[in-house]
């Protein structure tokens, strides 16, 4: 199972303790998944939450602030852009608009998403007979910073 999480902290909603939790995104029997986990220490609550599906922005930006992002590069072949296109909106449940860029991207420079994300992708995209490569982030997110 491919997997990646970010790790958070809260005040619990009902004794005011210290939460602490993961928002999470993996890959479970050929489907993207992700979920939210939070245990109170003091006064026993748990919260447990998921779905299938691409990650809400609430998992998925902490993730990519955790670890960067990670590039789909699509090669050219013959239907690529055609398999891309189907690819990204099912993945995505995006419309036609959205996956066309998201195609133009992932052809000229690489589509950014989480390492979970583009490796789902990539399957995908390899068992249509797509050529794939993945380029993983130059530094992690912390270490970038404004230029001196």
């Amino acid at each position: 199972m491919i997997t990646q999480g970010a790790r958070f902290t809260e005040h619990c909603g009902d004794c005011g303790g210290v939460v602490e939790g993961w928002f999470g995104q993996f890959i479970d029997h050929e489907a993207l998944r992700w979920a939210v986990d939070r245990r109170c220490e003091s006064c026993g609550l748990v919260i447990d939450d998921g779905g299938a599906g691409p990650a809400p922005d609430f998992v998925r930006d902490p993730i990519l602030a955790e670890h960067g992002a990670w590039l789909l590069l699509v090669g050219d072949a013959p239907r690529a852009k055609v398999q891309s296109l189907k690819a990204f909106r099912e993945v995505f449940e995006v419309d036609l608009k959205t996956a066309s860029t998201m195609t133009g991207q992932a052809m000229a420079s690489g589509w950014p998403g989480t390492y979970v994300e583009v490796e789902f992708l990539a399957g995908v995209l390899r068992k249509a007979g797509v050529p794939v490569e993945i380029v993983a982030p130059t530094a992690p997110p912390a270490a970038i910073g404004p230029s001196e």
